[in-house]
């Protein structure tokens, strides 16, 4: 005889739920907090025997997840003005105090109520790929035949992703291989050209990956086969990603427009990666969540501007947007990683 088990587990974020910005014990960063709904369901055949549901708070930066658990016996402490924000995302008046470097008091404008004292609480929200640093270089001579980059990282990673863009007048340049520390990177995807677009000239955008990557330097070697005008180099170290089958979903877009959007196949836990490329300034701020960089050169020249994101990945799919500062070509990857069994 047969059963047949059923076990689902994921997490989203609660619309309409609070958010707040305050100190995150893991990443020692201040950021932002948002409530999220963790579901855990186990059953036989089409039974539910177990349907666990409960909330907590994500940290925008490091994705671990938080509750506010209150601590009675703490008298409410008078706090300094500080910053806080609705459910609505409205900013409004505040007052907080830290206790220890983990607690916080919240007092909303227009409510007399004091919501207590409240400390930060790791939450098992199950497993989860993380972003561990991020390398990007401009100004390189895309016109020699191999590009050398020493890259040094100061924590460990087990995956690395380097994106490429270039970009040329006449012969669509390629590349012949990439690797990092001596090790040979495997293609991920790519797009050459823009499709519907020849004025745009020949152009390049491409991913490549490596599973448990140097610590501390190593070189990135790129060997060109057909050189470019322009090139833009990327290197994304990641943690907590699957080794036999890194990646779920690989997906681009092009095209000409002031902004564009790429779909990857996704699950709750998955890191959703993005690099893209532009003829004009691509909008953002480097350190900002969820941009891990941003890399302007030239606003009149095709695909001379990058810039690359990190976010949670969705169930079933994460739609990940760029804007630009004006109407130019692009080209957008996309990767969604799965975290390790």
């Amino acid at each position: 005889m047969w059963l047949l088990f059923h076990h689902e587990r994921g997490a989203k974020v609660v619309a309409g739920g609070r958010t707040f910005v305050e100190h995150c014990p893991t990443c020692e960063r201040h950021t932002r907090f948002r409530e999220i709904e963790i579901t855990e369901r186990a059953g036989i055949w089409f039974l539910n025997l177990d349907d666990d549901k409960r909330r907590g708070f994500r940290c925008d930066v490091c994705e671990d997840v938080f509750d506010l658990r209150e601590q009675d016996s703490a008298p409410p402490p008078r706090g300094r003005a500080g910053r806080a924000e609705e459910a609505n995302g409205t900013l409004i008046d505040d007052n907080f105090e830290k206790v220890r470097g983990l607690a916080l008091v919240i007092v909303l404008t227009g409510c007399d109520q004091l919501l207590g004292l409240t400390q930060l609480r790791p939450v098992d929200a199950g497993r989860a790929a993380r972003f561990v640093a991020a390398y990007t270089g401009t100004n390189l001579d895309a016109t020699q035949s191999e590009i050398d980059i020493p890259i040094g990282i100061d924590a460990p990673a087990d995956y690395c992703i380097v994106s490429i863009g270039l970009a040329a007048e006449n012969t669509t340049p390629s590349i012949a291989s990439v690797s990092y520390g001596n090790m040979a990177m495997t293609p991920i995807g790519g797009v050459q050209d823009i499709p519907g677009f020849p004025e745009a000239g020949p152009t390049s955008s491409l991913q490549y990956g490596l599973a448990s990557p140097s610590f501390n330097a190593g070189d990135l070697v790129i060997l060109l086969a057909s050189p470019g005008n322009s090139i833009h180099v990327s290197a994304m170290f990641f943690t907590g990603v699957n080794q036999t089958s890194p990646v779920r979903d690989f997906e681009t877009s092009t095209g000409h427009a002031i902004g564009s959007t790429v779909t990857v196949n996704s699950e709750i836990g998955d890191l959703v990666e993005s690099v893209t490329g532009q003829g004009n300034f691509v909008d953002g701020t480097a350190g900002v969540p969820p941009i891990v960089f941003v890399d302007n050169t030239a606003s009149d020249t095709t695909l001379d501007n990058a810039a690359g994101l990190v976010v949670s990945g969705m169930s079933p799919t994460t739609i990940v947007a760029w804007s630009y500062r004006d109407v130019d070509y692009f080209e957008t990857m996309a990767a969604s990683l799965e975290p390790a069994p």
